[in-house]
This record gives structure tokens, sequence and C-alpha cells, in this order.
């Protein structure tokens, strides 16, 4: 069996409403292709919802509760992070020019 493999993903920015600087790192795997079929099926209905199950998915069970916390807390955080793990997997803003 093939060891899983899981890559850093780190966010920072500045939170104005807590004047503090913000870091959220979290370790993820290479989404298979069952789980971005699910996800493009799922993103139809609703968009918020299927970028969270792919993150929840594909998260190293470690920092699952942080990332569930984090995404709570900064619900924009979910667009930010879905981005990378999708280009990280082959999805290209430019795809076709």
């Amino acid at each position: 069996m093939e060891e899983i493999k899981y890559t850093a993903f780190s966010h920072s920015w500045f939170d104005p409403w807590k004047d503090e600087d913000i870091t959220c790192e979290y370790n993820f795997r290479k989404p298979a292709r069952s789980e971005v079929n699910r996800f493009n099926k799922e993103v139809q209905k609703s968009s918020t919802a299927a970028q969270r199950n792919l993150l929840v998915t594909v998260v190293e069970p470690g920092d699952k509760d942080r990332l569930l916390a984090d995404l709570e807390e900064y619900p924009a955080l979910t667009l930010t992070v879905v981005s990378w793990v999708l280009k990280s997997s082959g999805l290209s803003n430019d795809a076709g020019n």
C-alpha cells in the first residue's frame, strides 16, 4: 500500500477586526479522481458545501478540527484553500488560452 503524502499549505493575512496578523497552516493530500468528480457534482447544488466537503476529505486528520474551526471563523478562507488544493491538482484558470 502506497504511503499517503501530505503537503503543507500556509496562508497569512491581516485581520482588521482583531487588529492582528493571522496565519493558518494545514496539510493536504492530493484529491483522488473520484473526489474531484464528487466535488464537481456537488458544486452544482451548493458551491460552499462542495468546497468544504472536499477540504475535509483531503486534510490531514490531525488538522481537521483546526481547519473546521478556522473555516467557521473565517468563511472566505474556504475559497482560498480550495483554490490552492484544486490548482495543486491541475486546475488552471487560463485553460484553453
